[in-house]
């Protein structure tokens, strides 16, 4: 099973880590493992990671903390390749359609 790697910067933003458990440029503070073998995009909402896979043509919403998937929702087009927050919504890119679709 392929893993998702976090760096020490994103379990930052991410998690709100104080910045005494910040690591090394580099180190590996968790590993979570993917929730299916084709991840193609993650973006974080501020309470889940989100993360696209290609073939199972899911959405899911990772607990950042316990690497559970707490819920999944199916892509809003044929092949999601790129997943972003801008703060009220989460964006996914269709690499099939060509299209940005808005997902709430």
């Amino acid at each position: 099973m392929k893993s998702v790697k976090i760096s020490a910067l994103t379990l930052l933003i991410c998690c709100g880590l104080p910045i005494a458990s910040m690591g090394a440029t580099g180190e590996l503070l968790r590993d979570l493992p993917a929730p299916a073998a084709n991840p193609t995009g993650l973006a974080f909402d501020g309470t889940f990671l989100w993360v696209a896979d290609r073939l199972t043509d899911l959405l899911y919403a990772v607990n950042p903390v316990s690497g559970e998937v707490e819920k999944t929702l199916p892509a809003p087009g044929f092949v999601p390749l790129g997943l972003a927050w801008d703060g009220d919504h989460l964006w996914c890119l269709d690499g099939e359609q060509k299209r940005l679709h808005k997902v709430d």
